[in-house]
Formats: structure tokens, C-alpha cells, sequence
């Protein structure tokens, strides 16, 4: 592999280490203002990229690790504050993709994590950092694992692990969502807001993109303080669906609803209604489509007597 000390306003690009059996990939101490780019960095015994002991400002991006036989993909600790660690694509880590230790004012922008053995990202001792927009995809154990940390922000990431997140230490003001800000996010919606969970059941009542239920999303209260105030919600159009065209008091019958042809839907079943003072029906409808075997939701739309109306469903991946 490749060992710095002292380095400084240099750069790491396109370097192909694989193998190193007795050392990291690329391992530098007191080293600032660089750049690690595009390299490949497979099957090394220790870290893919570490630095450490007060190395500030450098950049990690576009680097593939993969395969390490020990620990992390990336590990910055000691002191090695105010680094990048961007669009990076992370493998089957032993350990974790990427950890963080004694250290603050990072950024993790954009990596793709999957497959690690035990962890996606680890912060411990760890402050002032941003975690926005990765994707933490099959960790063994947790998502993301927090030690003691304090007022990192957490925001438009993509979690769908084995457990999303777990806290073992003191956390004071993370932050797991931004403000509601227009914007494409990670699931392509139109709203910056908080992360995307694989296990959130919440619903979007008002098909945002956000979840409007289940609040704070606290991963079964895994995050003590707080939580995700704006879970992002996977939402895919299909239009148009279905047309109701009788109005009626009482149950509300399915067999009045008409498929639209080309929709493929199979079933549909409600489960709540009533006729609000002004006539106009209110529902809650559940409908399962024949090509996707989960649960589209309609909620809160209404009907005046007499109407014949077509509108669109939100499907809730």
C-alpha cells in the first residue's frame, strides 16, 4: 500500500492496490489539503483509506474499496477534521464502510455502501459532521451506529438494512432531518427532508413525499432523543387508476368503482368512510396492484353527490 507522513497539497489518483496483506491501501498521518481520487483499492488487510492525527482538508472521491480483510472502508480519527469523503462506492468491509472517530466538520456526500459485515457508517467521539444523500444498503448489524456524538446532521440518506441505526453512547442535538427544503431528493421527490427507512410505516397523507404518520421515525425508539421529524416516503404515480361514479351513504361499495384499462389492478378494499355535513364522502382505500404484490394507499379524497371523478394514486413501495 501506500504510507504518508507530512503530506501535504498532493494527490492519490488511479492507483490500483490490491493485496496488501500486512497494511492499509492508502494510510497517511499529519497530512492536509489532498486529494485521494478514483482509485481501486480490493482485498487489503486493513483500512481501504485512513487519515489521521490531525490530517485536515483533503478529499477522498470516487474511490471503489472493496474486500478489505479488517475494519473500514474509510477511517478518518484523531483529529482529522474538515475532510470530504464524496461519491465513493464501498463493499463488503469486514467492519464498517466508513467510521469516524475523534473528529469533527466532516463531510460523507454521496457514497455508495453496501454489503458491509457488521456496520455502513460509525461516528463515535464525533461532532459537527453532515451525513447527506449515501446509500447504506445490507449492513450485517446496523445502518448507521452512533457513539458519543454531538450535533451532527443526518439528512436525505437511503437505509435499508438489517437494523437501520442504533445509538450506544451520549448524543446531544444529531439532527436525522433538515428543514423541508424544494429540491430533488434521494428517492427523486420533489423535497430535501429527512432519510429514507426501509422499515418506516407511516403514510404520506398529502403525497408529498413525506411521511405525515409516525412521527418522529425513531427506529422503534432505537434514537432516545428526537428522531426523523420528516421521513422521506417512496412514492411512484400510476394515472389514472379508477373512477367512482355513483354517490352513496352507508358502506362504500367497491363494485361502483370502474378500472381504468391498462391500470392492472387486482383487488380493492376499503376500510373507512363517512359523509361529512356537506355531503361530500371522505375514504380511506387500500388497493393492491396485480404487478406489484404490496399496498397502494388512497387517503382523504372526496366526492360530491352526483360526481363522476378520476384521480391519481400514490404507490407506497
Amino acid at each position: 500500500g501506500i504510507r504518508a507522513s507530512e503530506m501535504y497539497d498532493s494527490a492519490l489518483r488511479e492507483n490500483n492496490i490490491t493485496n496488501s496483506r500486512t497494511w492499509h491501501g492508502i494510510y497517511a498521518i499529519n497530512s492536509s489539503n489532498n486529494v485521494v481520487e478514483n482509485n481501486l483499492l480490493t482485498e487489503n488487510r486493513h483500512d481501504g483509506i485512513t487519515f489521521g492525527e490531525n490530517s485536515e482538508n483533503n478529499t477522498i472521491r470516487g474511490n471503489i474499496i472493496a474486500n478489505n480483510l479488517l475494519r473500514h472502508g474509510i477511517y478518518l480519527y484523531a483529529g482529522a477534521n474538515n475532510n470530504q469523503l464524496l461519491e465513493n462506492n464501498i463493499t463488503n468491509m469486514s467492519n464498517s464502510g466508513v467510521a469516524i472517530e475523534h473528529s469533527a466538520e466532516n463531510k460523507i456526500i454521496s457514497n455508495f455502501i453496501r454489503d458491509s459485515q457488521n456496520y455502513g457508517i460509525v461516528l463515535d467521539w464525533a461532532d459537527n459532521n453532515i451525513v447527506y444523500n449515501n446509500y447504506l444498503n445490507n449492513s450485517g448489524n446496523e445502518g448507521i451506529i452512533l457513539g458519543d456524538t454531538n450535533n451532527n446532521l443526518i439528512y436525505n440518506n437511503y437505509f435499508r438494512n438489517n437494523i437501520n441505526v442504533r445509538l450506544t453512547g451520549v448524543n446531544n442535538n444529531d439532527q436525522w432531518n433538515t428543514t423541508k427544503t424544494p429540491g430533488q431528493n434521494i428517492l427523486g421527490g420533489p423535497y430535501l427532508a429527512g432519510n429514507f427507512w426501509s422499515d418506516y410505516q407511516g403514510v404520506d397523507y398529502n403525497l408529498d413525499g413525506i411521511g405525515d404518520t409516525n412521527i418522529p421515525y425513531n427506529a422503534s425508539n432505537a434514537i432516545s432523543n428526537g428522531g426523523d421529524y420528516l421521513p422521506l416516503v417512496s412514492s411512484v404515480i400510476m394515472r389514472p387508476v379508477f373512477e367512482y361514479d355513483e354517490f352513496s351513504e352507508g358502506i362504500l361499495d367497491s363494485t361502483k368503482w370502474n378500472e381504468v384499462p391498462g391500470s392492472n389492478i387486482n383487488n380493492l378494499f376499503t376500510d373507512e368512510h363517512f359523509v361529512d355535513p356537506n355531503e361530500r364522502l371522505y375514504h380511506t382505500a387500500q388497493i393492491i396492484p396485480a404487478d406489484k404484490g404490496v399496498k397502494l394507499n388512497l387517503l382523504q379524497y372526496t366526492f360530491a353527490p352526483g360526481e363522476s371523478v378520476s384521480f391519481d394514486v400514490d404507490y407506497q413501495s
